[in-house]
């Protein structure tokens, strides 16, 4: 009797404590805004390159670190910009042109890390463009102001065609962007990964590989007011702590081939990520000068900063605390 008095007791106490925690977890509205205005959030786009960071919080990475991550996911590095550039995220995936480009319209902000991602130049099987030398006179799909607007340039330079003879329509979609190359609407496009991938699987060519040329312009923001801030400081490590461990979770996953499993993560269709070749991710480190230069050299030549700039890209890297790295 005791016994069964003592297992009722003991349920009775369980229910109190679930009833408990369950109307301590029932916030009002105005705690509901202040717990969201105190997230960190950051703008992502369906990529490898920002792949970590939607493992990290998925896997509970993030939980572990007590850190409340609120990822928005665009499709559009300009609509991932713009949401920077509105504090709807307060860190942005983006290339060193973007990042240069909205610095001198007055965006304040902070280079946190490069990224180790390329870009493919993509040419519709449709097309008949089996070389670089072939894109004169084509339609060649990208983002305008960015590091594939770059890439049409270095392409034309490499084929020694004239930068006037192939078309730009800018595509700033990425889904879009690859329907239009797989559909033949564009001649070609330049793509990252999984993108990539899922267009050469339907019969599409490579004509270039910008690792091959080791040429690396994508990277992450942090807005400036974000680092005036003690606890945003105390995040932002947090946030690169956790995409360091899942970098090294993940590079366990690509060196034992079963990496395919989490790239539902971006978005990956299951035949896309079954053939997908990720090469190893690397941890949180800034640019290095050659990107910089790289992409301050080709603004320059299309008068999209003063001829005169000074380099305030280079002194304005987030110096994260290294024991996280």
């Amino acid at each position: 009797m005791r016994k069964v008095f003592a297992q009722c007791l003991l349920a009775v106490f369980f229910f109190c404590a679930c009833q408990n925690k369950q109307k301590q977890e029932i916030l009002s509205p105005e705690e509901i805004a202040q717990k969201d205005s105190l997230a960190l959030k950051i703008g992502l786009m369906p990529t490898i390159d920002c792949l970590p960071f939607y493992y990290a919080k998925e896997q509970g990475i993030y939980d572990s670190l007590h850190l409340d991550v609120r990822i928005k996911t665009y499709l559009a590095q300009m609509d991932c910009d713009t949401a920077f550039i509105g504090n709807t995220v307060q860190v942005c995936y983006t290339d060193l042109i973007r990042a240069l480009v909205l610095q001198q319209k007055g965006t304040g902000l902070n280079v946190i890390m490069a990224t180790n991602g390329s870009h493919q130049l993509i040419s519709s099987s449709k097309s008949k463009i089996s070389t670089i030398k072939n894109i004169k006179g084509k339609m060649i799909g990208l983002a305008r102001h960015s590091v594939t607007d770059f890439l049409s340039d270095y392409m034309t330079t490499k084929a020694r065609i004239d930068t006037a003879d192939i078309f730009r329509p800018q595509i700033n979609d990425l889904n879009i962007r690859t329907q239009m190359l797989e559909n033949a609407t564009l001649d070609a496009a330049f793509l990252p990964e999984p993108y990539a991938t899922r267009t050469l699987q339907k019969g599409n060519r490579s004509l270039f590989d910008t690792s091959k040329d080791s040429i690396f312009l994508n990277a992450f923001i942090i807005r400036n007011e974000a680092l005036n801030d003690s606890n945003r400081n105390i995040q932002l490590n947090k946030l690169i702590t956790g995409y360091n461990m899942a970098v090294d979770q993940l590079n366990e996953q690509i060196s034992s081939h079963t990496i395919s499993k989490f790239l539902y993560l971006i978005d990956t269709p299951k035949q896309v990520a079954d053939s997908i070749k990720v090469v190893p991710l690397k941890k949180a480190e800034l640019p290095k000068e050659k990107q910089i230069r790289i992409a301050i050299d080709w603004l320059k030549s299309r008068n999209l900063i003063p001829s005169d700039y000074k380099d305030t890209l280079s002194s304005t890297m987030y110096m994260y605390n290294l024991q996280n790295r």
